[in-house]
């Protein structure tokens, strides 16, 4: 089984094409709204080609100087090859359960790493056609969705606190939804493991845009509403480097598994990063 996941999954790293330029059509004018587009990979410190497929979206990112306002990254390390040796350092028990959702919204029989999704309808697993044309297309849609979060770091409790008023922008009539799922994650960017066993044995890895923390926040229930307001906290870890760290939120149909809206920010430019950041110097917290 392992080499059959490790032949196929190499394909995911020779067919991408690395020029595609990330831009729009200059037509979306300035003041509409965007659709920012979310690509999950799911990955492990274990698998030997997985520091390619993170290589591949770290290009991604680099082109658009690591912004979250068109595209967002978001790599998930699992457990699942901790077995050949090497223990995955940033494994999360939630990276491997939200791997375990798409398998099931999917009915995935090959499984395995590196795995791909875009904006959570698009699987890419062993070969990545059409990725670059779905890509473009989704950078060029209109959201069906709009998040209003504001967001308050409060540097006494260490935590990160999230209101956001949710709005559907198709009119009631014509739209089919009714139910979203709000997902926070918090991502960490500058890391770096050295790998002494297992598959990728000897090879330093740096690493960016990598999952910490992750979780379900809400459920929203649209029925006859135009938006529906959400609320919730999130605990900041002192193992986390704040200054390279970002927080996103994910709005996504549990139906279809599609991510309709997302959004993301840096922690540092966030209300209340400074007096957070000064506190942690003053007890050596970070």
């Amino acid at each position: 089984m392992k080499r059959k996941i490790r032949s196929v999954v190499l394909m995911f790293i020779v067919i991408p094409a690395l020029n595609m330029p990330l831009t729009v059509n200059d037509d979306r004018a300035e003041n509409k709204p965007k659709r920012i587009v979310v690509i999950e990979l799911f990955t492990s410190q274990g698998c030997n080609s997985c520091p390619d497929a993170e290589g591949y979206l770290d290009n991604l990112a680099f082109k658009r100087q690591y912004k979250l306002d068109e595209l967002i990254v978001l790599k998930y390390h699992v457990s699942m090859w901790d077995h050949l040796g090497w223990k995955d350092t940033l494994a999360l028990k939630a990276c491997s359960d939200r791997q375990s959702e798409y398998w099931k919204l999917f009915k995935a029989e090959n499984k395995g790493t590196p795995e791909l999704y875009l904006n959570g309808e698009h699987r890419y697993f062993g070969g990545m056609e059409s990725f670059d044309e779905k890509l473009k297309n989704a950078l060029e849609s209109q959201p069906e969705l709009l998040l209003n979060p504001i967001v308050i770091i409060n540097p006494v409790k260490a935590s990160i606190n999230v209101e956001m008023n949710t709005i559907t922008t198709v009119d009631k009539k014509d739209s089919k939804l009714k139910r979203i799922n709000i997902y926070s994650a918090i991502f960490e960017n500058g890391l770096e493991a050295k790998i002494t066993a297992g598959e990728n044995s000897g090879r330093t890895l740096k690493q960016n845009q990598i999952v910490r923390a992750f979780g379900e926040r809400a459920k929203l229930d649209f029925g006859k509403k135009q938006s529906v307001k959400s609320r919730f906290s999130i605990q900041i870890n002192k193992e986390w480097n704040l200054e390279k760290s970002g927080i996103v939120i994910l709005a996504q149909n549990p139906e279809s598994g599609q991510i309709l809206q997302s959004w993301g920010s840096y922690l540092k430019e966030i209300e209340g990063f400074k007096e957070l950041n000064n506190a942690d110097k003053k007890t050596g917290r970070n």
